[in-house]
């Protein structure tokens, strides 16, 4: 399936998040994206938590 590069980034932070080697990275990255001054990235902090989220419940959801 095509995935765009805001997509693609989305997923690789959530997934980074979600390990707590890369919990930090992931935080700074995220936060810098969301202050680039062109407005590109903005907003995509809150659609990473979001797949965090998303991918919290389906782990969680597996375990059962």
């Amino acid at each position: 399936m095509y995935e765009t590069l805001r997509q693609r980034l989305i997923n690789h932070y959530a997934d980074m998040a979600l390990n707590p080697a890369t919990l930090e990275q992931a935080r700074l990255r995220a936060s810098q994206l969301e202050s680039c001054e062109s407005g590109l990235w903005s907003g995509i902090a809150m659609q990473i938590k979001e797949k965090i989220d998303e991918k919290a419940q389906q782990i969680q959801t597996k375990g059962n």
